[in-house]
């Protein structure tokens, strides 16, 4: 076996290989567009057999920071190791132990360390072989089981929709959908785009109301144009206007509900009719799974469950490289989770305080 970096002249096949593996939507060879954009550094293995024929394909991105890089496997999406289906447990093994060792040797000079997010090994077992070879190329898995947080959520799209799917909703969730359809508001499938600026302005608002400072308008409109073929953009009108939108992206056999978005709080229940107007769409034309994305909040894990979709654990595997690159990573961690909860740092100052400077803080009696 041999592995090497793919460039343009692989794209064709990478992609195809996504495709017929049943690969993660973020997988496809022109994320390196978006990733670029960013600043980021796409890295795309690929190995081969001694007769070239491609065995499996891995993604890490590096993602540099003020003081430091990461290696991650795929950011934006859940997957990672791709490796074809029917080869041995022994092989995929020993595919996933190379790709390791190649990015240790290769990339991992300047970075803290190396994030391998699992790609579904709860919800498909032909994930468990890759999940222990992680373990044993000297990966730490990391999880927080008393949250169950980050997770995914993948609902199995069947025929006929009203009796598989719309019948077993909670009441509650279908009386909100009828609601809005009542107000009169109609979603519409925008295959021309023609709503495009206003879903990115309804997006850009969305950010601003959870306290999200992230610039992604140019991040939205790349994702759009670079994956023009395999979008669709569903926007909910009312009296002609849009006030809500998603935007979903496709492999053959799967539906992403990627980005959905509102320009105010107050939707009519508009948000919640696309995703049933989309999951239906998605059982119609025949796809196998519809897939919610990663939640990291409990009020977003809440929002989709109730789409009754398979919810699945998605932990991290992780390798440092510098334990003082490590610390300002975990630091910046902190930083980004305090903006969202003031009292995390206070509530868990005893174990951070463990954590970066290796010390205990006794308790008052």
């Amino acid at each position: 076996m041999k592995i090497r970096e793919a460039d343009i002249n692989d794209k064709n096949r990478w992609d195809s290989f996504v495709d017929s593996e049943d690969g993660d939507f973020h997988l496809y060879f022109d994320w390196k567009q978006f990733y670029e954009s960013r600043g980021d550094s796409f890295i795309p293995l690929m190995i081969e057999s001694d007769s070239s024929q491609l065995l499996g394909i891995f993604v890490v991105v590096k993602q540099k920071k003020s003081f430091y890089s990461i290696l991650e496997s795929i950011p934006e999406g859940g997957g990672d190791f791709l490796i074809k289906n029917d080869l041995s447990d022994l092989e995929k093994h020993d595919i996933v132990c190379a790709f390791i060792k190649y990015v240790d040797l290769n990339y991992s000079q300047g970075c803290a360390c190396l994030l391998i997010r699992e790609r579904l090994a709860h919800f498909d077992k032909r994930y468990e072989v890759p999940a222990k070879a992680r373990i044993d190329s000297g990966l730490v898995y990391r999880y927080n089981a008393v949250t169950g947080l980050p997770c995914t959520h993948i609902l199995e799209a069947k025929k006929p929709f009203e009796e598989k799917h719309w019948n077993i909703l909670p009441r509650q969730l279908k009386q909100k959908i009828n609601k809005a359809v009542r107000s009169g508001i109609t979603v519409i499938h925008d295959k021309e785009l023609k709503y495009r600026d206003e879903f990115i302005v309804m997006l850009a608002e969305n950010y601003k109301r959870h306290q999200n400072k992230r610039f992604i308008n140019d991040e939205t409109k790349i994702r759009i144009k670079t994956f023009k073929e395999k979008t669709r953009l569903y926007i909910a009108l009312q009296n002609g206007q849009p006030i809500a939108g998603l935007l979903c992206q496709y492999t053959p056999l799967t539906c992403f509900l990627m980005k959905i978005c509102s320009y105010t709080r107050n939707n009519g229940n508009a948000e919640q009719l696309c995703l049933k107007v989309a999951i239906e769409d998605a059982c119609d034309n025949g796809y196998k799974h519809v897939d919610f994305g990663i939640s990291t909040e409990e009020n977003t894990k809440f929002y989709k469950e109730r789409f009754k979709p398979t919810t699945v654990p998605v932990g991290t595997y992780e390798k440092t490289y510098s334990m003082f690159k490590y610390r300002l990573y975990q630091a910046s961690m902190l930083r980004d989770i305090m903006r969202k909860d003031k009292l995390y740092l206070w509530n868990n100052r005893a174990k951070i305080a463990k954590i970066i400077f290796g010390v205990t803080f006794k308790k008052n009696i």
